[in-house]
């Protein structure tokens, strides 16, 4: 048994989310989708995602024990030039508008894993990148989807928008924790 997250589905989400949130007609959504592959492109947004998700792989962050998951989460925020806070192994960044008037949007996904089982055919802990997909524990439950986020964090805080962002890296999703998101979202704006 293994696991892979296909990379280009992981762009999927913030495509969609985007669509969603400008509340698109349908007419807009072939141009949308469009304007957004192209700044992905101008940038190498998938490419820093598959970059990061590498690292994250890499990395043993089984639920309570995310310590090492959350130094990387927090360390490409800082070399991004995205202010972040943290609590316990919850990361997050506001975007640099916030306006307590305006509705807030969060990003969130979990940076936590359970452990690899036996039946695992590949070292669950070495990223391994064939052709679209790439292999390794979290990458798909929820890796792909924790870089992707963020992209679509980095990509629209650069953009006009009515509404704020968060964006939150939980913690022991997996075994719903008392200090994953629900020990976070008091702290959010």
């Amino acid at each position: 048994m293994h696991f892979s997250a296909l990379v280009s589905d992981c762009f999927c989400i913030f495509a969609a989310l985007h669509i969603a949130v400008r509340r698109a007609h349908v007419n807009d959504v072939g141009r949308r989708l469009h304007h957004i592959l192209n700044i992905m492109n101008n940038k190498d947004y998938a490419g820093d995602a598959v970059a990061l998700l590498k690292q994250l792989i890499a990395v043993p962050s089984v639920s309570r024990s995310e310590d090492r998951a959350a130094d990387v989460m927090e360390h490409a925020l800082q070399v991004w030039n995205m202010p972040c806070r943290r609590e316990g192994n919850n990361v997050w960044t506001v975007c640099q508008d916030y306006d307590e008037h305006r509705p807030t949007l969060l990003l969130n996904a979990h940076i936590d894993t359970v452990k690899p089982v036996d039946s695992w055919t590949r070292d669950p802990y070495e990223p391994q990148l064939e052709g679209d997909r790439l292999y390794g524990l979290g990458s798909n439950d929820c890796g792909g989807g924790l870089t992707a986020l963020l992209q679509v964090f980095r990509i629209m805080s650069g953009r006009q928008r009515s509404y704020n962002m968060v964006y939150l890296a939980s913690a022991e999703e997996e075994v719903s924790g008392a200090s994953g998101i629900s020990m976070a979202l008091p702290l959010l704006p």
